[in-house]
């Protein structure tokens, strides 16, 4: 999947006390949007989440550890797991929709 994919927008750098109290929480993302966290520095937890916002699934990911695409409108959150986190978060569309995407 991620051969057909293309980056429409990338987020700054966050450290552990950066990370926005909206990604923290249950969100997901819009139709015809993934969602890419790479890690710099530290660790990032990832919790994939139900409807109901209870976990279903845990992940820790380090600096140099490839990270999945989040699919289009899976609820998740995520947590600093490290004092020294670093990271970013990319957003991904197909082809077809980058042009909708990627207007201001």
């Amino acid at each position: 999947m991620a051969k057909e994919l293309i980056c429409y927008k990338r987020m700054p750098v966050w450290t552990a006390d950066r990370l926005p109290q909206m990604f923290r929480e249950k969100h997901n993302t819009k139709v015809g949007t993934w969602g890419k966290l790479t890690v710099l520095k530290g660790q990032l937890k990832f919790f994939e989440l139900n409807e109901d916002g209870s976990v279903i699934a845990e992940h820790l990911f380090s600096a140099g550890s490839e990270s999945p695409f989040v699919e289009p409108q899976s609820w998740h959150r995520v947590e600093a797991a490290s004092d020294d986190l670093e990271c970013f978060l990319e957003f991904y569309c197909t082809p077809e929709d980058y042009f909708s995407k990627n207007t201001i």
